[in-house]
């Protein structure tokens, strides 16, 4: 695995400023959804597009080579189609005819896999090779699913893994009338709130168990729980303050 749509050493062209990588938490589950699908971590077999793991154009190749020493005994050639005709119908896309003669250890499973692959085409910015390798991986793609009918999907119908990251806001608009949906908190302010809330809390207590005992509540300042340390959330990472966060909450 080499690329990302959030890799912080390529800043956006506009704003000059660097995405945020992945968490742990999604390069973990995109590697373990990589190797239950037979994907290796090495040799840019798969990247993570839109928080998915992405099979490249490596990873269907490494995957079809498996399929040779399997039962289908699969034996294949990959070329572009030059006796197929194909014009998009879309300026933004460019037709790339492709074709796969195969033979397997069946009988009825052998001849010609055709395949006309549209590729999303970035103007001046896309190279040949690069629409072609887009061509390569989508018709491979297309003819493993042909043979063994698994589908991987695909992370982002756009393909941006050879082109600089894009800000995306929703065009969706909202009904009239609708209240606005409520903005998530960061793992920071939620915990923040915890400690104020616990708090809070122990001072309750505090002065119930002073008014049974018939005294007057003195008046301090308040002051963090017994046994609680200050934490400064500044410092943490997000990783540490989720983990903080939960630990808080299944504590209440």
């Amino acid at each position: 695995m080499r690329r990302t749509d959030r890799d912080p050493s390529r800043p956006d062209k506009r704003t000059g400023v660097a995405p945020k990588p992945y968490t742990r938490d999604v390069v973990r589950t995109c590697i373990i959804d990589a190797a239950a699908n037979g994907l290796l971590p090495t040799g840019n077999q798969f990247n993570i597009i839109s928080s998915t793991m992405y099979p490249t154009k490596e990873g269907y190749t490494a995957l079809l080579a498996k399929l040779k020493a399997s039962p289908m005994q699969l034996v294949y050639t990959f070329e572009f189609d030059p006796e197929t005709k194909a014009v998009s119908a879309d300026p933004t896309y460019v037709a790339i005819p492709c074709r796969v003669g195969y033979k397997t250890s069946r009988e009825d499973m052998k001849g010609w896999f055709r395949y006309v692959a549209m590729v999303k085409s970035n103007g001046e910015t896309s190279t040949t090779d690069q629409l072609r390798g887009k061509a390569e991986r989508k018709c491979k793609k297309a003819f493993f699913e042909f043979l063994t009918g698994i589908d991987l999907g695909d992370a982002d119908a756009n393909e941006v893994i050879d082109v600089p990251y894009t800000e995306v806001s929703s065009t969706t608009s909202a009904p009239a009338g609708a209240a606005p949906a409520p903005e998530r908190k960061s793992a920071a302010q939620r915990a923040r709130e915890i400690m104020a809330k616990a708090a809070a809390k122990k001072e309750a207590e505090a002065a119930a168990g002073q008014q049974q005992a018939g005294q007057q509540p003195a008046a301090e300042t308040p002051q963090a729980p017994a046994g609680q340390q200050t934490v400064d959330f500044d410092k943490m990472s997000d990783e540490e303050i989720e983990a903080f966060v939960k630990s808080q909450e299944g504590g209440e």
